[in-house]
């Protein structure tokens, strides 16, 4: 794979093949400190990824939910905010904006969109 090919001998570079739906629930377990989520694991149409879902997001949320307490600055990143729109028909399967928001409050996260990616932090 050219990704492990580019970072090959990087110690604090890991390459892990799978979707999020495989790989989170062993993955937080592992993680500690300062953390950033590049979450872009979602069919945004056309010829983008399409797992078994439209959008793992609830599931990737709920791991980083479960893992914020025991981990240090973290700054979560969602790609392509605007598919988070269910009145259109090809993202019926995404939740709201207002659900992405309303996990981020729940959690003290401060948040802001830009450039089409939803971003939450906790400083």
């Amino acid at each position: 794979m050219r990704a492990q090919a580019l970072f090959a001998g990087r110690g604090n570079i890991e390459i892990i093949r799978g979707t999020s739906e495989q790989i989170f629930p062993g993955l937080m377990l592992r993680l500690s400190g300062d953390v950033s989520f590049w979450l872009d694991g979602h069919y945004s149409a056309d010829t983008t990824f399409k797992g078994e879902k439209d959008t793992p997001i609830k599931e990737e949320l709920a791991a980083i939910a479960q893992a914020l307490p025991r981990l240090g600055r973290v700054a979560v990143l969602v790609d392509d905010v605007r598919c988070f729109e269910p009145s259109h028909p090809d993202f019926a399967h995404y939740p709201s904006r207002l659900f992405l928001v309303e996990w981020a409050e729940r959690l003290g996260l401060k948040w802001h969109i830009e450039h089409d990616i939803f971003v939450a932090r906790k400083d």
